[in-house]
């Protein structure tokens, strides 16, 4: 028998960490795994870590990244958990157990402060399509989980908008006639409802017309903003800053994951008007050039693991400035960067 971690052989539970052994615990079959590798004299496992460990065993038992907890209706990877600290204790009860309303309060406000969705929540993602009238629609045919996730930021961010019922159908109708994926269904509806409320007094034809020019003059501008740094896994949040100075001294630009996201982050910060390409070349590139300088300066304030344990989210802020970094299949990306105006500060 050989159950190594980062070369030091395990021979008991009790060596592994309060977190590994609970994420086993809730990976169904992971303690019996655990138990048969420890004992059985022909296994042969060496992990770097824990986290390897735990996300080795869910995917070698189930051929999925995801555990699911049928209690909560919670489909998380082991990778996610594990950075849970002490609230994977009060998930893992939760799972077992019957709460108190209190409790069940405690429990919805950890979901809440660490990005965790459930099935219900997903399901309103997928609701908003049918009340958008766009549910048929070739892009969601293979939707995954990643883009179940997007479509319930987007619900999320319906509730908090002031756009009528109407004028959401009519933004998605216009996104699926320019999206060929999920995740730009959901800029191109923002897009068009950001471009709505900037010229409020046109009519459905103006706005149509106004979405269409935008898309066509300014899309081809921002090829230029799909350049992301290149790594290995997920590093550490304080060690973004130097690669990101690193990739900058070889003359390249932090950009989005895709051109659409570009689009929207850069026209929530900018008024779409008719003016010369010279003009959105010079403001496409300012605000590029900003957000690396901005980055590749400053402190990361905070960062979480996604759900589904192949991406991690690294947020900044200042008094006047705030960006988030998403990374993810070994790039990192501009997730959003903001000028925050100061108009409205006492």
């Amino acid at each position: 028998m050989t159950l190594s971690i980062s070369s030091t052989s395990i021979n008991q539970t009790s060596q592994l960490g309060m977190e590994t052994r609970i994420t086993l615990s809730i990976i169904d079959g992971g303690l019996a795994w655990l138990d048969w590798a420890m004992s059985d004299q022909q296994a042969r496992y060496d992990f770097k870590d824990e986290t390897e460990l735990v996300s080795s065993v869910q995917q070698g038992l189930h051929t999925s990244s995801l555990c699911y907890l049928p209690n909560l209706g919670l489909l998380v990877s082991p990778i996610k958990l594990m950075t849970l600290g002490a609230s994977l204790p009060i998930l893992a009860k939760a799972e077992s157990e019957k709460m108190s309303p209190d409790q069940d309060g405690e429990l919805r406000q950890i979901l809440v402060e660490n990005n965790l969705r459930t099935q219900q929540d997903l399901a309103d993602g997928l609701n908003l399509l049918k009340q958008l009238e766009v549910d048929q629609a070739y892009i969601f045919d293979a939707l995954n989980f990643e883009g179940r996730l997007t479509l319930y930021s987007l619900y999320r961010s319906t509730i908090d908008s002031k756009a009528d019922s109407d004028l959401q159908k009519e933004a998605a109708a216009f996104a699926i006639e320019q999206a060929f994926s999920c995740h730009e269904f959901c800029d191109y509806f923002q897009i068009y409802l950001l471009l709505s409320r900037q010229k409020s007094s046109l009519n459905k034809e103006e706005r149509l017309e106004r979405a269409k020019n935008c898309l066509s003059k300014l899309l081809p501008l921002l090829f230029g903003s799909l350049d992301s740094v290149q790594t290995s896994g997920i590093p550490a949040p304080a060690e973004i800053s130097p690669l990101i100075q690193r990739w900058s001294l070889m003359g390249k630009r932090l950009g989005f994951q895709n051109i659409s996201s570009a689009l929207l982050e850069i026209l929530k910060q900018v008024d779409y008007e008719e003016q010369p390409i010279s003009y959105w070349e010079k403001t496409i590139s300012a605000y590029l050039d900003t957000a690396k300088s901005f980055i590749a300066i400053s402190t990361p304030v905070y960062a979480w693991i996604n759900q589904a344990g192949n991406g991690c989210t690294v947020g900044y802020k200042t008094k006047d400035k705030q960006a988030e970094l998403i990374v993810q299949d070994g790039l990192i990306s501009l997730r959003s960067f903001k000028v925050i105006s100061q108009t409205n500060d006492n």
